[in-house]
């Protein structure tokens, strides 16, 4: 379990470091956290998380119409943010599954496995 009081101590030492937000993301999060969640209200399951993961190699098909349907990453959890729109996943089901994925389709890049990993 993380310490929220230590989070807190930390992102208000970071605060005074930084009183005018030039940070990378501190002018959008001005250094303040919202409200610990429960584990119940942390965690809700996404639509489609039972569903199969549906690729097991690089896909980026070109001129697909249905490139964002969400269909397309079925079986699979955002567990980072990279940046930009793109982000990393975590396949929960299928074929791939305990694999992460790296979600690139915000710069034309695709759905493409990590790792591995040791």
């Amino acid at each position: 379990m993380w310490d929220a009081d230590h989070i807190r101590a930390r992102m208000a030492d970071l605060a005074r470091q930084d009183p005018e937000c030039r940070r990378f993301g501190a002018s959008w999060h001005r250094y303040r956290l919202g409200p610990v969640l429960t584990e119940a209200e942390d965690w809700v399951v996404p639509d489609g998380l039972p569903l199969p993961f549906p690729h097991t190699g690089h896909w980026n098909p070109y001129q697909d119409e249905d490139y964002y349907d969400p269909r397309r990453v079925t079986g699979s959890l955002v567990i980072a943010e990279y940046g930009c729109g793109i982000v990393y996943r975590l396949v929960i089901t299928g074929p791939a599954r305990g694999e992460v994925w790296l979600d690139d389709r915000e710069t034309d890049r695709g759905l493409m496995p990590v790792g591995p990993f040791p």
